[in-house]
């Protein structure tokens, strides 16, 4: 009895392994963040930052606001909604959150450099001394988005990778309670009965 040669019998293998159904799935594609349609509005962001600190104090607070420039190449006025926030990260754990956000109505006539400004984002810092660390927060970025009607026109994030905090509530003041929580109530201690004789 004879058998076929090994080679051939290699070749019906690899072959039999390069025809085989790849069943596995395709890794999931992440969505594509919405990009500004074509628009003939152009946004420019200025930033003012202002430091106080005291002098022989180890606190210090920051602020920030913008200011947004509009302008309209278009030959008609222009309505639009303007979405700001203000991004922070806390001193310690370095955990980013919204400081301050907010919107705003504006119209941009067409040829002219229309200009907005926004509140004032504040946050407090306290450096480390030899007792304790430092705690606070600092402002490290800000977004800025401009609708026309429910269409995205313009925008500007800095840095970049704040944009996906864009639209998330603001963090709470320390001691605050989340929004649909009530506040906790402090247990009252027992008063001490004095003892009967």
């Amino acid at each position: 009895m004879k058998f076929p040669p090994l080679s051939s019998l290699l070749v019906v293998a690899l072959g039999s392994l390069a025809f085989a159904e790849d069943t596995s799935a395709p890794p999931a594609a992440k969505a594509p963040a919405a990009a500004p349609a074509p628009s003939p509005i152009v946004l420019r962001v200025q930033q003012s930052n202002k430091m106080v600190a005291p002098e022989k104090s180890l606190t210090r607070t920051q602020s920030r606001f913008l200011k947004l420039f509009l302008s309209n190449s278009s030959h008609d006025d222009v309505s639009l909604k303007i979405k700001y926030a203000f991004f922070g990260h806390t001193v310690n754990e370095h955990s980013d959150f919204v400081v301050l956000d907010g919107e705003k109505d504006a119209t941009v006539k067409p040829a002219i450099i229309t200009e907005e400004d926004t509140p004032t984002a504040t946050v407090t810092e306290t450096r480390a001394s030899k007792n304790k660390p430092a705690s606070g927060e600092v402002i490290i970025g800000y977004g800025v988005q401009v609708f026309q009607g429910d269409k995205l026109v313009a925008e500007a994030f800095e840095p970049s990778y704040m944009k996906d905090l864009m639209g998330k509530a603001p963090a709470a003041p320390k001691g605050t309670p989340a929004p649909g929580k009530p506040a906790a109530k402090a247990t009252p201690k027992p008063k001490a009965t004095p003892a009967k004789n």
